[in-house]
């Protein structure tokens, strides 16, 4: 999604009525109105509604009659992809997200969208003056409001992400600004601005070198550039209307500092009349005026195209040249307005304009990339389409069905090519060589079968080139002496990409499997590269069969694209265990790490997205090490076996993995070891970006640094403190037994209901209530301060985790489990936690084979429990569920209810005489074991 302020022409008068009129009618050539609504206005909402509409809004806006601009014009541009997506309700929340952070929130508008040949598109046309207060409102520095919206809304409803002036790509010239941008985007004509920061290191000099104003404007007229007032400051300007902030060129040529050093602003003086003058005697100058005549023109700043490829000049002289004609007859022909629209109209007639169209629209996806490199092909204007098909008829396919088929590839992205409308794959391919380096010398189509076409004079050495990471750059004769950047060469589209997606390096499509020595030759010559030739069949470079999986790829690469971390992290294949030193010694298990045969501990180290870019080595006794590839972004240390990351479940930040396994252990979250525990705030903004639905926790020890960027991230830095309040390190309480002390210290900041609520109550005694008589129930249960009875409820590894709480009489009011409630069944419905269980007397012993007696209530299983020592459960599920599990763990089970008759008693009370002899006699039928000589014990207090 790309959202931009389309400015008020100048010599254009304001009028609301006609946008919304155009907007409506979608008038260019086809375009056609998709959807439209009015918001804000009493006459409707419909497109029927519209007239009385804008009666309405002009109506508003003749209470600022002296206000020359009362309109805000907003045009926001969706991928195709991304069409079915965008429902009715979608598109006004994100029309009035836009406006509602602009400012406008009550102000009137028309919105609609357009479909055209090239993308899906939506016009929003603000009032600015508010229909209530009649304020006039202008936003602020609007295009950064404009930027963050359009990430908050791809996140919302899953649209492609397009990048914006935050994550400004490294290709764009430096300083390059919207307007620039807009003039490249809408022409496909280098700025005037990309032009002069092309030529700083020319034109610096001789600006710098100017003694006085006219000094200054004669230089630069030499390059047909002119230097005048505007507002506050300076701009450059060219023949064609084009400014540039003098200021944004260089901090030299901003107003002050050239007044400071040429005097006031004075404008430039002609030397001599225009016109020839024969016969004349020279004209001298007047006194501080340079004689130097301006040079003719042809020199300095001209329009040209934004990328050049094979038949852009011939087909820009002809653009030139039916240019000049039009201007002499006084005619108007629109499809010369600008260098886009020529060749968008030419590609229907002329195919080799098809070439430059597909070369010109690659040109704009790398002023404004797209953030995921591999994104899906984008398909091509329907302006080239004839050009295709007039190839693909007169020329003959190569059939290589030995080849994959790119269709049969789920996850095969773009990674910079186009799809025509049989679904070929359309991939550039450009010169290696002398002053073409760069250019597209023709295209490959590849078709689903596996078949392909070359279009253009592709030589022997023209590649295409993956490289998402930007890691090959051109380097000159001094910069040899550096290590060589890795590069891998195939000569079959998917099998590149697979291959970028796996290793991360820079990945060449050669023509045919001919040409790949060549193309190799050329990379080395031209980036000094080390490249790796990818082949099929055994002989020169790496032989690699096609049914890989991505990891299995990376590794069997990791050495020719000098993928260390992997290379380290293949070099041991066994799990770290128990008996691992490092974990032994720190008393922490193994979350997905392996050892090597020193015992040394391996950490992975890997983005927020899974890959692994690194490895911390932990060895017994000495700091840890870490080998870590070039990557982008914080790295970390993931433990997360429950897959958690993502969801709305809290996230800790540790600050090793010794500290983040034993963490782990006590509150079972999704926690991150940073790679540099010295400056993590890096890594929590990511972890926040990435997130944002996640609650952050800094679980760190309590310095002055951790203090410092967790107030300058805004997050909760909770440092460990023992029960005697005392505050000590983390790294301290790694053992099993300081488990419980870390789930207290983070409950509040993590939110764990049930240590919370096991926490507000406290160990009883004999006078809190009569059923704590039973030592062993005593010893198990918590009371709390209203004197409710607290139950631990525990998992299959005898964690806490829930608390059942009772009345003081007996009657169950409500568990705590912090487990989400279990849907109704169906697709997509979340799993049903699992059940729950508390031992009445205590945990059982490792090993038990003894009777069990499985009870409904915390009243039954009391009773049981005086007349038995045979082991009672209760279930926080189906109690009939339980006992087939026990018994199918080969354990004697009995169902209180059904398989044993238990007395009905009222709540906690002991039964009477005569129920308890038929308990008693149930019991010794089924040989359960008795407790003898407790009845007067038992009956005292109750």
């Amino acid at each position: 999604m790309i959202a931009k302020k389309i400015a008020k022409k100048a010599d254009v008068a304001d009028s609301f009525t006609r946008l919304g009129t155009y907007i409506s009618a979608a008038p260019e050539a086809g375009e056609k109105l998709d959807r439209f609504w009015i918001g804000n206005c009493n006459a409707g909402e419909t497109l029927d509604d519209l007239p009385a509409a804008l009666a309405e809004i002009e109506a508003v806006r003749q209470k600022k009659p002296k206000v020359k601009d009362k309109t805000y014009h907003l045009v926001v541009s969706f991928r195709d992809s991304d069409r079915d997506k965008l429902t009715d309700a979608a598109l006004k929340d994100i029309a009035n997200s836009f406006v509602t952070a602009l400012g406008f929130e009550g102000h009137q508008y028309v919105a609609g969208t357009h479909i055209n040949t090239d993308n899906f598109h939506m016009h929003v046309g603000i009032n600015k003056v508010h229909p209530q207060t009649h304020r006039v409102l202008t936003p602020f520095r609007d295009f950064k409001i404009l930027e963050r919206v359009s990430r908050e809304m791809e996140r919302k409803y899953g649209l492609a992400v397009d990048r914006g002036m935050s994550d400004r790509d490294l290709t764009q010239a430096p300083g390059l600004s919207p307007a620039a941008k807009d003039h490249e985007a809408r022409t496909w004509e280098v700025s005037f601005q990309r032009w002069l920061t092309d030529n700083r290191a020319t034109l610096l000099p001789e600006i710098q070198q100017a003694g006085t104003w006219q000094d200054l404007h004669e230089t630069l007229a030499r390059h047909r550039v002119q230097i005048k007032p505007q507002g506050a400051g300076m701009v450059f300007a060219s023949d064609d209307g084009q400014t540039m902030k003098a200021s944004a060129f260089d901090r030299s040529c901003s107003k002050a500092a050239l007044e400071k050093r040429l005097g006031a602003y004075q404008p430039r003086q002609e030397l001599a009349p225009k016109g020839p003058a024969l016969n004349t005697e020279t004209v001298l100058p007047p006194p501080g005026l340079s004689a130097q005549p301006t040079p003719p023109p042809g020199k300095g700043y001209r329009p040209r195209p934004l990328d050049r490829t094979t038949g852009t000049p011939r087909l820009w002289r002809h653009y030139r040249q039916r240019q000049r004609a039009v201007r002499r007859s006084g005619g108007l022909d629109r499809a010369l307005r600008t260098w886009a629209s020529f060749i968008l109209v030419e590609a229907y007639s002329d195919p080799l304009a098809a070439v430059v169209l597909l070369a010109h629209r690659e040109a704009l996806t790398i002023l404004l990339p797209s953030s995921d490199p591999f994104h899906r092909p984008a398909r091509i204007s329907e302006a080239s389409l004839a050009a295709l098909r007039v190839w693909r008829n007169a020329t003959p396919w190569q059939q290589t069905t030995a080849r994959p088929a790119w269709a049969e590839k789920s996850r095969l992205g773009s990674a910079g090519v186009k799809v025509d409308d049989l679904g070929n794959l359309i991939v550039p391919f450009r010169s290696s060589q002398g002053r073409a380096q760069g250019r597209i010398e023709g295209v490959l189509l590849v078709a689903k079968d596996g078949s392909t076409l070359t279009i253009g004079p592709v030589s022997r050495d023209s590649l295409h080139l993956i490289d998402p990471g930007r890691t090959l750059q051109e380097r000159s004769s001094s910069q040899r002496a550096a290590p060589k950047a890795p590069v891998l060469v195939t000569a079959d589209y998917p099998s590149a990409v697979a291959l970028a997606q796996a290793t991360g390096a820079a990945v060449a499509v050669a023509r045919c499997e001919a040409d790949l020595s060549a193309v190799a030759a050329a990379l080395s010559a031209r980036y000094h590269a080390k490249a790796t030739v990818i082949t099929r069949k055994q002989g020169t470079g790496l032989a690699l069969p096609s049914t890989l999986a991505p990891a299995e790829l990376r590794s069997r690469c990791a050495r020719a694209v000098e993928d260390k971390a992997m290379l380290l992290w293949d070099s041991s294949q066994r799990p770290a265990g128990r008996d691992n030193p490092v974990l032994a010694a720190q008393g922490v298990q193994s979350y997905g790490c392996r050892e090597d045969d020193t015992g040394s501990l391996l950490v992975p180290l890997r983005t927020l997205s899974g890959r692994l870019e690194g490895v911390a080595m932990l060895r017994p006794g000495e700091a840890p090490s870490q080998t870590v590839n070039l990557a982008r972004g914080p790295l970390v240390a993931m433990i997360d076996p429950l897959r958690e990351l993502g969801t709305d479940r809290p996230v800790l930040l540790a600050q090793d993995y010794p500290t983040a396994a034993a963490l782990h252990r006590a509150t079972r979250l999704p926690v991150l070891a940073v790679q540099d525990p010295a400056d993590w705030q890096a890594t929590a903004e990511a972890v926040k970006s990435k997130w944002p639905n996640a609650s952050l926790v800094i679980a760190m020890d309590d310095t002055r640094s951790n203090r410092e960027q967790a107030q300058a991230a805004g997050l909760p830095l909770v440092a460990p403190v023992t029960p005697s309040g005392r505050r000590v390190s983390y790294a301290d309480l790694t053992q099993p037994k300081t488990a419980e002390v870390l789930r207290d210290t983070l409950a509040d900041a993590t939110k764990d209901a049930v240590w919370q609520a096991w926490r507000s109550g406290h160990a009883p005694d004999r006078t809190d209530h009569p059923v704590m008589a039973v030592g062993t129930l005593r010893r198990g249960v918590r009371i709390s301060d209203d004197g409710k009875i607290l139950v631990p409820l525990r998992n299959g590894h005898q964690r806490l985790s829930g608390v059942l709480v009772v009345s003081a009489d007996g009657e169950p009011l409500h568990t705590v489990t912090g487990q989400p409630t279990p849907e109704k069944a169906g697709k997509g419905a979340a799993p049903a936690p699992q059940p729950l269980t508390h031992v009445v007397g205590g945990w059982e012993k490792k090993g038990s084979t003894g009777p069990v007696v499985v009870a409904r209530s915390l009243a039954e299983a009391v009773t049981l429990h005086r007349e038995t020592t045979a082991t009672v459960i209760l279930t926080t599920g189906r109690p009939e569920d339980l006992a087939k599990a026990l018994h199918d763990r080969g354990r004697p089970v009995l169902l209180a209810g059904k398989d044993l008759a238990i007395p009905q008693t009222k709540g906690f009370d002991a039964p009477d005489a005569k129920q308890k002899a038929a308990l008693r006699k149930a019991l010794t039928a089924l040989t359960l074991p008795m407790r003898q000589g407790r009845g007067t014990v038992l009956g005292r207090g109750m």
